[in-house]
């Protein structure tokens, strides 16, 4: 297995208004960022929009990467729900020369199950012909690996590491403790915390405001490695205006701020992942059903209207 860098840039997916790869614009970004020094990339991903990807599109975007950077590491975001679609992704990204796969939790129907998520990653890493990161991302799959799976899974031949975007340093610290010497990739994937995930023991960092600032996010790891404390790049207005963006779950924003750094990003492909609010028990707030339509109360057998805030509808 091919060592990965230490820094690698979470690549957007550049699409036109009807949706189609804009597959120039991706090649421009490869250029880049291979001009600027990255050495590794990680082709859809969550923002590159790996969960909406359809099939030989995948195989497009690593055939252009492999192209324009013979040499680069390309990790292949995988977001497969059960383990023959994650399976058919990889030996898609396989052929076209990945050279490993970031496999995001399954979120349907599996969520919150450990054991059958174990089963799933289990099942894919034995017929991969990659080696297989886990990705764990709770604000895409409303689901936090745990800490004793990670583990657990970290003693599998395939499995080699992990990409961690909740933001909590402190879980890959009680990983590195748990594994002792065991190898075992691990990267952060929130830029907030890189300082502290780096002092909890991480690898590196595969962040999305690489992707738009790979020179200055680079400059902060190394001196994090350094031991000194740099003026974090979170300070750039770009950053802020990505992260404010990502809170929202406003995905042509964060577009529109890659492109407005000269990283070609293009439309989102839909839906465009506005945020629906919701309650504490999770269903839909009435703010978020706007132009829904309700059944009135005689089609649907009732008495009185339904009450969004108790199902049914969009509130289902």
């Amino acid at each position: 297995m091919r060592t990965p860098p230490p820094a690698m840039p979470a690549l957007v997916t550049p699409f036109d208004d009807s949706g189609d790869l804009r597959i120039d614009d991706h090649a421009h970004n490869i250029a880049t960022l291979s001009a600027a020094g990255a050495a590794g990339f990680l082709i859809g991903g969550s923002t590159g929009e790996g969960p909406y990807l359809e099939p030989g599109e995948r195989s497009r975007l690593v055939t252009t990467a492999r192209e324009l950077a013979p040499d680069a590491y390309l990790l292949c975001g995988i977001a497969g729900q059960s383990v023959r679609q994650a399976i058919a992704q990889i030996e898609e990204a396989f052929a076209a020369g990945a050279d490993a796969a970031l496999a995001l939790t399954p979120a349907s129907l599996v969520l919150g199950n450990d054991g059958a998520v174990i089963r799933f990653y289990r099942s894919v890493a034995a017929a991969s012909p990659l080696p297989v990161l886990l990705y764990t991302l709770e604000r895409v799959t409303g689901y936090v690996l745990g800490v004793a799976s990670v583990m657990e899974l970290a003693h599998e031949a395939s499995i080699v590491g992990i990409k961690d975007s909740n933001g909590a340093p402190e879980r890959m610290q009680a990983v590195r403790a748990g594994l002792g010497e065991t190898p075992f990739l691990m990267y952060a994937g929130a830029s907030r915390v890189l300082a502290a995930s780096m002092a909890a023991g991480t690898t590196g960092a595969i962040t999305a405001s690489s992707s738009y600032a790979f020179g200055l996010r680079r400059r902060h790891l190394h001196g994090i490695c350094r031991g000194s404390r740099p003026r974090t790049s979170c300070a750039a207005g770009p950053h802020r205006r990505d992260r404010s963006a990502r809170a929202t779950g406003n995905q042509s924003r964060r577009k529109r701020v890659r492109s407005a750094c000269r990283s070609p990003s293009g439309a989102p492909r839909s839906p465009p992942g506005d945020r629906i609010r919701r309650g504490r028990n999770g269903a839909r707030s009435p703010s978020s059903m706007k132009g829904c339509p309700q059944p009135s109360p005689r089609k649907a057998g009732l008495a009185k209207p339904l009450d969004p805030r108790r199902g049914g509808c969009c509130g289902v």
